[in-house]
């Protein structure tokens, strides 16, 4: 029992704001079921960013890349590549407690194993990152201003 209660005190400091609900869905749904990630739904690739997924966000992000490269290729219509841009967050939506619930465990049991570190440091390691998220939203902003500049018509004052 003493490695059960120290999983769970692992995961708990691994994985910070809202360990409880992870702890919950891992304990209670036994890996069977997945909630529905409400943060997948709304925030899509950026949760996996805020969540410290970073191999999850980049695989996103490269098939993402790639469907729509295809779809442009093709002449998919506006339209329809708006929608496909909602796919991942439906698919985050669906597998997302999950994603993370089995993401944590794999680090949690990977330091059980093999602490190198202390328990501060693997803290640092999971819990949440705003900053890249918030990095990467100002710089799309930026990206956009900066490329739709040139089509905006000015009217003299």
């Amino acid at each position: 029992m003493q490695t059960e209660a120290s999983f769970k005190h692992l995961i708990q400091i691994f994985i910070g704001p809202r360990a409880q609900s992870y702890l919950k869905f891992i304990e209670q749904q036994g890996g069977q079921n997945s909630g529905l990630s409400w943060a997948g739904l709304i925030f899509g690739p950026y949760w996996l960013l805020y969540r410290k997924m970073y191999r999850y966000f980049f695989l996103f992000f490269a098939v993402g890349f790639l469907i729509s490269m295809l779809a442009l290729i093709i002449g998919v219509p506006d339209q329809v590549l708006m929608g496909l841009a909602l796919i991942p967050n439906l698919i985050l939506a669906g597998i997302g407690k999950r994603l993370y619930s089995d993401f944590a465990v794999q680090k949690t049991k990977a330091y059980m194993q093999q602490p190198k570190y202390s328990e501060q440091v693997f803290a640092e390691e999971g819990g949440v990152n705003w900053g890249l998220p918030l990095l990467l939203v100002f710089i799309q902003s930026v990206v956009m201003i900066m490329l739709s500049l040139p089509f905006i018509q000015f009217s003299p004052l």
